[in-house]
């Protein structure tokens, strides 16, 4: 018998099973098997199991049912051992249009490493285009889920737009946690995944006048617990060292 950690990622939950693989169709082994797992998931369990007395997690039979809200915050270790797929290497522009009162909306753009504009189709964790599959980590994964809850109230009652405004400025802040408020939709900016990284982006009109960047510290970044934030910019050659300079003149969070 070969166990292994099996997940599915759904809306608002990722399903955890323990399967034998020496089966054809891989049967959920009972929950009284987690406590009999392999040396190389014993460690995987061990993170898993506590879950449950934080009320972080539950079982539904024989499946651990963990919300999206603490997956999205496994480091890489676990999220692999699960079968996850790696982070999505993606990012967003998002626009903040009209006012709370009035037409409110906020805009996301997808695209990929390329800067092509992607249409993912998104299931909780995980998003799929194209023939490429990833997932979300905790602070993406965060700020995408409010700002759908609050287009989802767009037109409904003003002080539930307002509580779900709040949501979407609790997540800008676990994103850059430099943002000490939102104030109605007078920002634009660019999301990075990769390394937790984020550019606040100003300009008048097409031209940008000012940038602020903020690489942010693994206890900030709360999902990527194994992953160091990283700065990877594809900028041309001679431009580097103004830009280098730019950013060093902000402290490290």
């Amino acid at each position: 018998m070969t166990k292994r950690l099996q997940s599915t990622c759904l809306e608002s939950d990722i399903e955890i099973a323990l399967v034998d693989k020496g089966f054809f169709r891989s049967p959920n082994l009972p929950r009284s098997e987690w406590n009999a797992v392999p040396e190389n998931l014993k460690p995987i369990v061990r993170r898993l199991l506590p879950l449950i007395d934080e009320e972080k997690a539950r079982w539904e039979g024989d499946k651990l049912i963990v919300p999206n809200a603490v997956a999205s915050q496994f480091p890489e270790s676990i999220a692999s051992a699960l079968g996850l797929p790696s982070p999505a290497p993606v990012f967003v522009d998002i626009s903040f249009i009209g006012t709370i009162a009035k037409d409110p909306c906020v805009q996301v753009d997808w695209k990929d490493t390329n800067y092509q504009t992607i249409a993912p189709q998104r299931t909780g964790l995980l998003i799929k285009w194209g023939n490429r599959i990833g997932r979300l980590q905790g602070p993406l994964h965060a700020l995408i889920d409010a700002i759908d809850r609050f287009n989802d109230v767009a037109f409904d009652a003003l002080s539930l737009r307002v509580e779900r405004w709040n949501e979407v400025s609790t997540a800008l802040a676990t994103v850059n946690p430099n943002v000490d408020n939102v104030d109605g939709y007078t920002k634009s900016l660019t999301v990075f995944q990769a390394g937790s990284f984020a550019l606040d982006v100003r300009g008048v009109g097409d031209r940008i006048d000012d940038f602020m960047p903020v690489l942010m510290h693994r206890g900030k970044a709360k999902s990527l617990e194994d992953n160091a934030p990283t700065l990877d910019l594809d900028v041309p050659p001679g431009a580097q060292e103004p830009l280098v300079a730019r950013f060093n003149q902000f402290e490290r969070i």
